[in-house]
């Protein structure tokens, strides 16, 4: 595969220093329209289907694009995915642009980049798609191609805007429409290279792209050629978790105050807090304040199930005319309301199971804390974690402290633990 992909762009580099054409290879002329561009193109576009077995109907469907003469396809993680986690139940399947179909091997997957490259069994198009090797510059003209809602393969321009903002995983920010069905579908400049790759949209012309050289590096990485698809994901879910908590547990975290607590703020700008309040009631009987913290860039592994999640909520309560007893049925009752970042099925994992006790505050007072765990079952040695704490210590004024974190190693949630726990404090 890999030597295919080599010899590709050593083709390409010929005709861009000869002028010649001993391949065929998709360009298209830079002043071409969109119109132009996608006529040039669309040979080497797809709709990829996953088809499950006994119905032998589609389950879902995404985009894919030819991207070596050998008929290597590349598509989202994401529109295989019910493939890589059941094998047994389905099979996939393209269709061309004149409606023939042929199926599908998958040889590799990226979970954490969201990327897969497959195989096409039968005869390739004698065109496809060349990456770029650099990137496009903010303000770019860019295309992107696929086939939205199963509706026929479209074209949809929009403007290169650079890397999206505040994710711990690389996206391209895209000016332009990236619908359902388009996922896994090329984005290409003028000259019909392929910068980005659909993966998700925001809505209001905000479409998010996967970096060319992600596909790059899947493309060239053979030693993945030497595991099987759950191998692939764990490995990666595995690198990608300690370089993530690395960075978490060495970043600064400093101390805000809340209520007459501080809690911790990890400074990071992939980690976003957002807060709240009822002080727009008219007469409320006790005062809660919010603050919520969640991770931008978490993994698509499954259906329901997501995993490399960080939620951390913070809750101030005061009283006001509630009383010790009513109060305390109150904080009770919000204690419950705690939930996991990762909605997994039991196909995926197993379930939480919790400890309790109480925890002194190394500031004074004492917390009633519950901690819970679940493990991964194709993954092994990764687990969700869930982390609940509320002081006890005053009869008119509460801190509930939480957070749930997904796919780590027992190891880092007791480190995450620990440093959580030290740094709320009452002033």
């Amino acid at each position: 595969m890999r030597q295919a992909y080599k010899f590709t762009r050593y083709l390409i580099t010929l005709c861009l220093l000869a002028s010649v054409s001993p391949c065929t290879v998709v360009f298209a002329e830079p002043s071409a329209k969109a119109g132009q561009l996608f006529s040039s193109l669309s040979p080497a576009l797809f709709q990829i289907r996953l088809i499950e077995n006994k119905s032998q109907e589609k389950s879902s469907i995404g985009s894919g694009f030819q991207i070596s003469s050998d008929g290597m396809v590349a598509t989202n993680y994401h529109v295989v995915s019910g493939l890589a986690q059941h094998p047994e139940k389905y099979h996939l399947e393209y269709q061309n642009q004149h409606g023939q179909k042929g199926k599908l091997r998958l040889l590799r997957v990226d979970v954490i980049n969201d990327l897969a490259v497959l195989q096409l069994d039968g005869t390739p198009a004698s065109q496809f798609f060349a990456l770029a090797t650099s990137t496009s510059t903010q303000g770019e003209k860019i295309y992107s191609l696929g086939n939205p809602h199963d509706m026929g393969m479209i074209v949809a321009p929009g403007v290169y805007n650079g890397l999206e903002k505040g994710s711990y995983t690389e996206r391209v920010h895209f000016t332009g429409a990236v619908n359902a069905g388009m996922s896994g579908g090329p984005v290409v400049n003028k000259t019909g290279l392929v910068i980005g790759i659909n993966v998700a949209s925001a809505r209001n012309s905000i479409g998010l792209l996967v970096p060319a050289q992600k596909l790059h590096d899947l493309i060239d990485h053979e030693a993945l050629d030497h595991l099987s698809i759950p191998e692939q994901i764990d490995t990666q879910l595995h690198q990608q978790q300690t370089a993530l908590f690395q960075q978490i547990m060495t970043a600064p975290w400093q101390s805000k105050t809340m209520g007459k607590m501080t809690i911790p703020h990890i400074d990071l700008p992939f980690i976003r807090c957002w807060g709240d309040s009822n002080n727009d009631e008219l007469k409320p009987h006790y005062d809660i304040s919010t603050t919520q913290c969640r991770l931008n860039g978490d993994i698509y592994l499954g259906r329901l199930f997501n995993t490399q999640g960080l939620k951390m909520r913070f809750r101030w309560l005061s009283d006001r005319n509630l009383g010790a007893m009513r109060f305390y049925t109150m904080l009770t009752n919000h204690s419950y309301s705690t939930s996991s970042a990762n909605d997994a099925t039991e196909f995926d994992t197993n379930t939480f199971t919790c400890q309790y006790g109480t925890v002194h505050n190394p500031s004074g007072g004492n917390s009633r804390v519950r901690l819970c765990s679940r493990a991964y079952k194709h993954y092994p040695q990764l687990y969700d974690t869930l982390f609940l704490a509320t002081t006890l210590d005053r009869d008119h004024q509460a801190m509930i402290s939480e957070f749930s974190i997904s796919g780590v190693e027992q190891s880092t949630a007791q480190a995450f633990t620990q440093r959580f726990m030290e740094m709320i404090q009452w002033q």
